[in-house]
């Protein structure tokens, strides 16, 4: 699986419930799939979280939740990989009333069966969401543009999204507004993906800690 495969599966899939921190680190394993080769303070400097035992702790619920596998290198640097579910998505019947699909029929989604939490295959962003949104960008023009951008961003959450935004904002603060991005090209050119990291170092930095 590739890192595109790897970030569209946890887009559609990951828990509705993970923290940010989990959210982020997901995302930054998928991105350097098929095999993340990082260190834990590697992977905490590309989330922007200041303290490793942060990280580990979100790496320990990945793993237990079934969502990344870890494999342990001695002396060398552990590789992280998304764990992918090859069931497709359906629609959850909390009372098992319908027949067909086995969820249908138990109420249980395949991906609860493997310890992944379902979540709804899409994830609908609000007018609020974006009010909160266009307060964080940094150039205020062509609001509408923005907004009608902004309501068919894909599958992505709003936490992630701002996380990214914010990123954005203070990577860009002190230049000319002509060198910022307008809000409805960034969001059409799905730049979030590379501004989840906070620091002066992007989250897609390629390095490998040996």
């Amino acid at each position: 699986m590739n890192n595109y495969q790897a970030l569209d599966h946890v887009f559609r899939f990951a828990p509705g419930d993970l923290t940010l921190v989990q959210r982020l680190l997901l995302l930054q394993i998928a991105y350097h799939q098929p095999k993340c080769y990082q260190r834990v303070s590697t992977l905490a400097k590309s989330i922007g979280v200041r303290q490793e035992e942060t990280v580990r702790a979100a790496l320990k619920e990945l793993v237990e939740r079934g969502l990344v596998a870890v494999q342990s290198r001695k002396g060398r640097t552990n590789v992280y990989r998304v764990l992918v579910s090859n069931t497709p998505p359906v629609e959850h019947d909390p009372y098992g009333e319908t027949g067909g699909h086995p969820s249908r029929q138990t109420g249980v989604h395949p991906l609860e069966q493997t310890g992944v939490k379902h979540i709804k295959k899409q994830i609908s962003l609000t007018e609020k969401d974006f009010e909160i949104f266009w307060s964080i960008y940094p150039r205020k023009e062509s609001r509408k543009k923005a907004f009608d951008q902004f309501m068919l961003t894909p599958n992505v959450s709003i936490d992630t999204l701002l996380a990214a935004t914010r990123t954005y904002r203070d990577a860009v603060s002190g230049r000319e507004m002509k060198f910022v991005s307008m809000a409805h090209n960034w969001l059409a050119n799905e730049a979030w993906l590379d501004q989840i990291d906070s620091s002066s170092s992007s989250w897609m930095d390629d390095a490998i800690d040996d």
